[in-house]
């Protein structure tokens, strides 16, 4: 089974030149979250014991607009990367359940937010037209996600 993990955080620490957003760490702790930093390392290596394949690396909110760790975990990760359709026009929606295809993904298993919208109109569409697309689950917690994908 290839398994892919939708959506997850790294981060680094906060410091005066890479500072979080006002009140982040108060929401931090306010959410139950992990105020540590999450390296793309410590990330890849619980990936590899729960048998995760791919994740998709969504930067934290309290990092503002920065997208430089994920870059940079993208670029230091070695491993054989699919490419996905090539579809002019389309959106993230569409490049995700692509990439999903491309991959070979028969399930999502997703603990998702609002902004996954266009993921799901894509799904929808493909699924009306009777384009493959794999089969859509929203679950209520990640870790139900990674527990179900996972067996």
């Amino acid at each position: 089974m290839f398994v892919v993990d939708t959506q997850i955080h790294i981060w680094k620490e906060e410091t005066p030149d890479r500072p979080w957003v006002p009140g982040a760490r108060e929401r931090i702790r306010l959410n139950g979250h992990r105020e540590d930093p999450f390296s793309y390392e410590e990330a890849l290596e619980l990936m590899d014991e729960a048998g995760v394949n791919r994740a998709l690396i969504l930067p934290p909110s309290w990092e503002g607009n920065r997208i430089d760790y994920a870059l940079e975990a993208c670029e230091a990760d070695t491993r054989e990367m699919t490419d996905t359709e090539n579809t002019p026009g389309a959106d993230g929606g569409e490049a995700l359940v692509s990439a999903f295809n491309a991959v070979g993904a028969d399930y999502v298993f997703c603990s998702s937010g609002s902004e996954w919208a266009p993921v799901w109109e894509s799904l929808a569409r493909r699924h009306r037209d009777g384009q493959p697309a794999p089969e859509y689950l929203d679950l209520t917690h990640e870790t139900v996600a990674v527990g179900m994908a996972t067996g």
